[in-house]
């Protein structure tokens, strides 16, 4: 074959990315030491686990790659194969077969490689990551100068594949292939059949020297497929890139923490990593002096802040309503304007830091046509600190407890529940004051879909009010306690959901460096979505300045063997009673609780070894409860990044958990219809009904100073 001609089939496939790259001279230098092969019939062009020693290029006609004679890919025309040799010679793992009137283009390696050093094999491949780059219409925003694209080069790797299938699945990577054959989303099952039908033109196969960020753009869990034994491709941690490519350069905070921050806001959770990523590069720093007005009343707020350091004080009609602290958030960047009326003012009440992230910017970043943006508007809970107990109206009596009852009340929108707590149970209980305090502040703090939300506390002179999200469904224990008697147990998916619900719970309360401490069954609510909501913060406590508490606390039959004992314990705890909530969630019985013998049960959360079922279906299962109530709490699992590695939630998607987009096995009647005030009492004249305190004069008898003090600041 003449040279021009070869230069014209080296131009022409486009594909052929370590050629299209070069410049015209060292085309011409590979044209010069290229063979021309024509096969008429079948021609074995490699033996399986023999050494090739040539690079081929198909310029007409297909070659079969296969595997103890089974062919597993078809190379078409177009396409070169055996190009892995370039970078690492290895035995070829399938032979490879050309069909009948095939047309090939040899390069031996040992004429093509001094080429390719002269040029520079690193700089071949930096030609075909910058043409990828330039052409990625989300990259090119932020790696768009010579220098930075060199920076990002160097912190790629080049990888080499040579397994038959390498499952990516939902890792955060940004890949750009170099060379093989892959395939996009293809199951397992779908695999087989395609190497069985030798389906010729796959739609998912995806095209080398293009790069592909799926689970970072979209959120999906997709595997790549390799076909073949000879794969090599350019790749890099989303997270390994993020510094590099930040424009946002504040010194206080790292974009890291910034993009933490949001993903932890359930305003932004539902988005993409590199959608927030990209939010996060355009949050500004601002700095207030006490007393600095930061919000004002008015319709809606088209800003959301973050409190880095200081403090926020909310006031309404001069009244103080809450403090907002370090980690807080306040502003609404989805409410619509004038969707409703914001009658309050944020004043730094110490010297304030705060991030924000403009309204304007978040719809630019932001698909809103993306129906998930839709349904989080939906799910999504707006802090309304208008809401007065003037304008609620009593529905019925939902809980009663030792200090205090629980009522369903609602106003012209929505139900609530309050629960009410009688200060005169308060005097000469200096600690459950305490603990009522701290419920509200850490409850103020918290802002995620899967915890009931406080929208606010009042005081009066008879009573403590905690205004909440009313979850509608039942309670965890009540579906346990179904499951049972309809002999519905070991149910691994719906374990596996509900567990992944609540170690993303213990996740975000972690992070805020807060416990639980009363975790169980009673106190997590299925919602009318299938999904859990987690309840009840009243002996909750924040570790942001101890590492660890000791006090005895809890519901016995959940009570870890260091918080029995009295020991210092931490997070650890926790994890310890959502190991006796998951056991009981699958086989419908507490782990310790042998023979109902109560008055043992300590003795046997301390001593008695977990017994499990055999069947192999369990296995992952038991492994796992066996690593949550390990007895040495600083052996047992504790972090949500071991969780979602154990084997158990293995290709469980926590991504489209974190999106609603799991349809759960579960869905509880609704229990509550329209709202119709007309037919309701006023809360407030319900209570009063209802007061069978002590006149004032009685009360004064029942004073104690220093439950006062504690309760001036509720």
């Amino acid at each position: 074959m003449k040279r021009k001609e070869i230069m014209k089939y080296l131009n022409i496939y486009k594909n052929v990315i370590f050629f299209s790259n070069l410049d015209i001279e060292t085309q011409e230098k590979i044209a010069e030491i290229s063979n021309f092969i024509d096969c008429e019939e079948k021609t074995l062009i490699l033996e399986q686990h023999k050494l090739s020693d040539c690079i081929y290029l198909i310029l007409k006609g297909k070659v079969f790659c296969s595997y103890n004679n089974l062919i597993i890919k078809v190379i078409n025309e177009g396409d070169l194969f055996l190009e892995t040799g370039i970078f690492n010679r290895v035995e070829s793992f399938y032979s490879y077969l050309t069909d009948n009137e095939t047309i090939l283009l040899q390069i031996k390696y040992e004429d093509l490689i001094p080429i390719f050093k002269e040029q520079g094999i690193k700089n071949i491949i930096y030609k075909i990551f910058e043409k990828a780059i330039k052409e990625n219409q989300y990259l090119n925003q932020f790696i768009n100068t010579e220098e930075i694209i060199k920076k990002v080069f160097l912190n790629f790797e080049l990888k080499f594949y040579y397994q038959n299938i390498i499952m990516f699945n939902n890792q955060k990577k940004i890949l750009l292939p170099i060379s093989g054959t892959i395939f996009k989303e293809k199951k397992m099952q779908e695999l087989q059949n395609f190497i069985h039908s030798v389906n010729l033109n796959y739609k998912n196969q995806i095209e080398k020297g293009k790069i592909y960020m799926d689970t970072i753009i979209k959120e999906e869990s997709i595997n790549y497929n390799i076909l073949g034994d000879e794969c090599i491709i350019f790749e890099i941690e989303f997270e390994n890139l993020i510094p590099i490519i930040s424009f946002n350069q504040i010194k206080e905070i790292s974009i890291k923490d910034l993009i933490l921050i949001l993903k932890n806001n359930p305003q932004f959770n539902f988005l993409s990593s590199f959608t927030i990523f990209n939010l996060a590069n355009s949050m500004k720093k601002k700095e207030y002096k006490q007393g600095d007005l930061i919000l004002k009343n008015g319709p809606f707020s088209n800003k959301f802040f973050y409190i880095k350091e200081g403090e926020v004080q909310i006031v309404i009609n001069e009244k103080e309503i809450k403090t907002l602290s370090y980690n807080n958030s306040f502003g609404d960047i989805l409410s619509e304007k004038n969707s409703y009326s914001r009658n309050a003012n944020f004043f730094s009440l110490t010297k304030t830091i705060i991030y924000t992230l403009n309204k304007k910017k978040y719809e630019e970043i932001v698909d809103k046509e993306n129906p998930l943006f839709q349904t989080l508007k939906k799910l999504i809970i707006i802090n309304d600190i208008t809401i007065n107990l003037n304008s609620l109206y009593y529905v019925k009596d939902i809980g009663r407890g030792s200090y205090g009852k629980v009522y369903l009340v609602c106003n012209e929108k929505r139900y609530f529940a309050i629960k009410t707590v009688e200060i005169k149970s308060l005097y000469e209980k200096k600690e459950m004051a305490k603990l009522y305090l701290s419920e509200k502040i850490i409850s103020s703090s918290i802002e995620h879909p899967l915890i009931v939300h406080l929208f606010n506390t009042y005081k009066t002179r008879d009573y403590l009010f905690f205004l909440m999200e009313f979850v509608d469904g039942i309670s965890l224990r009540k579906k346990i306690n179904e499951s049972k008697k309809k002999n519905q147990l070991k149910n691994y998916e719906e374990t596996q959901f509900y567990g992944a619900i609540l170690f993303s719970v213990l996740n975000y309360l972690q992070n805020k460096r807060i416990i639980h401490r009363d975790l169980k069954p009673d106190n997590i609510i299925i919602n009318t979505n299938g999904y859990l909501k987690v309840i009840d913060f009243g002996v909750a406590k924040n570790l942001e300045k101890k590492d660890y508490t000791n006090t005895i606390i809890g519901t016995s039959y959940y009570m870890s063997p260091e918080v029995i004992l009295g020991k210092p314990y931490n997070f650890n705890a926790d994890y310890w009673s959502l190991g006796i909530i998951l056991y009981e969630i699958y086989y419908g019985k507490l782990p310790f609780n042998k023979n109902d013998e109560a008055k043992f049960l300590y003795e046997n959360i301390l001593n008695l070894k977990l017994y499990f079922s055999n069947d192999s279906k369990s296995e992952n299962f038991n492994n796992l409860i066996c690593n949550l109530l390990d007895k040495n709490q600083k052996n047992r699992i504790s972090s949500f990044k071991a969780i979602k590695n154990h084997k158990f939630f293995k290709n469980f998607d926590f991504d489209a958990l974190n999106k609603f987009m799991i349809k759960p096995q579960f869905i509880p009647k609704e229990t509550v219809s329209d709202i119709n005030i007309h037919e309701l009492i006023s809360f407030i004249s319900f209570i009063n009904n209802n007061n069978d305190s002590n006149s004032s004069g009685e009360l004064d008898n029942y004073i104690n100073k220093q439950v006062e003090e504690i309760l001036y600041h509720f």
